[in-house]
C-alpha cells in the first residue's frame, strides 16, 4: 500500500539532498527504503547503474554488491545459527575448530570475539596477493601477528570474520553461501540476497573496474580478499537488494521470527540487538555496531534512536534499525564506482545528513498513525 507520506511535500528535500550527492559526485545513483516495520514509508531509487552518463537510470530492486554489510546479514547470521542449533558454543575458542591456531598467539581466542572484534586482529591486510591464491591468504592470516591481547580492545576486522566464515564451512561441510541459502535466506523465500549472483542478470549493479582483475566488477565482489575466498570470505561477498534486506530486518528486530517462519530462537536473536561485549569495551553486538551514544559522528545521524544497531558497506552501503520502533533505514549506492577512496569524506558526511533528514521528514507523530 502506498505511503500517505510519499507526497512531494515530503520527499522534496529527500530528493533535493540525494540528487545534490548525485551532482556532487558522492555515487552515480542510490535507493533509499525508510520503513516503520512492514510499512514502506520511504521507497525510492535517483540517478544512474554506473558512471558513465548514458548509462540506464537506477532503479529499485537493483542488486548491489552488499560489501561489509555481509557480516551481519550473512556470517554473523550463520554462526549465532550453528550455534542455535547446537553445533557450536559461542564462547568455545576458535582453535577448537581451526586447529591450524593451537600453536600461535590466536590460541585463545574466542568464537565471541570474533563476532564483537575483540578478537585482536588487525583491521586488514592484503591477503590476496600475490594471484588470488585461496591456499596461500589463509595460511598468511594464519602466520599474521595479532595487533593486540584478545579480549583488551575493539578493532573492526575484516580478518576475522574471513576466520568466522571457515568457521562455518569446516563445522557444516557446505560454502558459506551454501549455508545462508539454505538455513537463513531461503526459509524466509529470499532469492535475491546470494553471493556470486548470475552474471548474467539485468539488475546487477557495476561496482568498479579493478585494476587487478583488470575489469568492470558486475556480480563479482569488489573485496579482494573476499574474492580469494571464492567470493566469500565472510567480511564481504553478499549482494542483495533493499528489499530483501529490510524482510531479514525485520526477521532480526522481531525476535528472529518473520511470516511465521523461525530462524532464531528468540534468545539468539537477542544477541544480534544487544552489546555483547565487555563494558570496558566499545559496544558491538554480534555483527552490528551499536548507536549507544558514545560517538559523535555516527553513521546513522544523531537523531537515530539510541540502542539502534547498524552496519556500513565500502562499496556505499548502509544499513540502521531500531529493535523498539521498527524503524529500517536502508542506503545502497555504488560509490567506489566513481572512486575507491575519493569521494570517502563526501559520503561519510551524507549518511547523517540523509539519517537525520529521513527522520525528521517522517516524525514519530506520522509513524505513530496506521
Amino acid at each position: 500500500m502506498p505511503s500517505p507520506y510519499s507526497k512531494p511535500e515530503f520527499e522534496a528535500p529527500i530528493d533535493k539532498l540525494a540528487n545534490s550527492a548525485i551532482k556532487n559526485r558522492v555515487f552515480p545513483g542510490v535507493e533509499i527504503l525508510f520503513a516503520r516495520g512492514n510499512r514502506f514509508l520511504f521507497h525510492k531509487s535517483y540517478g544512474k547503474m554506473d558512471r558513465n552518463p548514458d548509462s540506464q537510470d537506477l532503479q529499485k530492486g537493483a542488486l548491489f554488491d552488499l560489501a561489509s554489510l555481509t557480516k551481519p546479514l550473512a556470517t554473523a547470521s550463520a554462526i549465532v545459527h550453528l550455534s542455535d542449533c547446537g553445533l557450536l558454543g559461542l564462547d568455545d575458542v576458535a582453535s577448537h575448530v581451526i586447529g591450524e591456531f593451537k600453536s600461535t598467539d590466536k590460541a585463545g581466542i574466542t568464537i565471541a570475539q570474533l563476532l564483537t572484534h575483540a578478537a585482536g586482529f588487525r583491521d586488514w591486510i592484503p591477503l590476496y596477493d600475490p594471484a588470488f591464491d585461496k591456499q596461500k591468504a589463509w595460511e598468511r592470516l594464519v602466520r599474521t601477528p595479532l595487533a593486540v591481547k584478545p579480549g583488551s580492545a575493539v578493532i573492526y576486522s575484516c580478518l576475522g570474520y574471513i576466520v568466522l566464515a571457515e568457521i562455518v564451512r569446516r563445522i557444516s561441510q557446505i560454502s558459506l553461501a551454501e549455508y545462508c541459502r539454505s538455513r537463513l535466506f531461503g526459509p524466509l523465500g529470499l532469492t535475491n540476497l546470494v553471493f556470486n549472483p548470475d552474471p548474467s542478470r539485468m539488475d546487477i549493479v557495476p561496482t568498479a573496474y579493478c585494476p587487478l582483475r583488470k575489469k568492470e566488477l558486475r556480480g563479482v565482489v569488489h573485496d579482494e580478499n573476499a574474492f580469494a575466498f571464492d567470493g566469500e570470505g565472510g567480511n564481504a561477498g553478499l549482494f542483495g537488494t533493499a528489499s530483501e534486506i529490510h524482510s531479514y530486518c525485520r526477521m532480526v528486530a522481531s525476535s528472529g521470527k518473520l511470516n511465521n517462519r523461525r530462524i532464531f530462537s528468540a534468545g539468539a536473536a537477542d544477541r544480534f540487538l544487544k552489546n555483547q561485549n565487555h563494558p570496558s569495551l566499545p559496544a558491538r553486538t554480534y555483527g552490528w555496531d551499536v548507536n549507544d551514544g558514545s560517538e559523535a559522528d555516527m553513521s546513522c545521524g544523531k537523531s537515530m534512536p539510541l540502542n539502534s544497531i547498524g552496519h556500513l558497506g565500502f562499496t556505499g552501503t548502509s544499513i540502521w534499525m531500531d529493535p523498539v520502533s521498527q524503524i529500517i533505514i536502508i542506503l545502497l549506492s555504488n560509490r567506489v564506482n566513481l572512486t575507491r577512496e575519493g569521494n570517502i569524506p563526501l559520503m561519510r558526511a551524507f549518511r547523517p545528513r540523509m539519517h537525520t533528514l529521513l527522520l525528521a521528514t517522517f516524525s514519530k507523530q506520522a509513524l505513530s498513525n496506521d
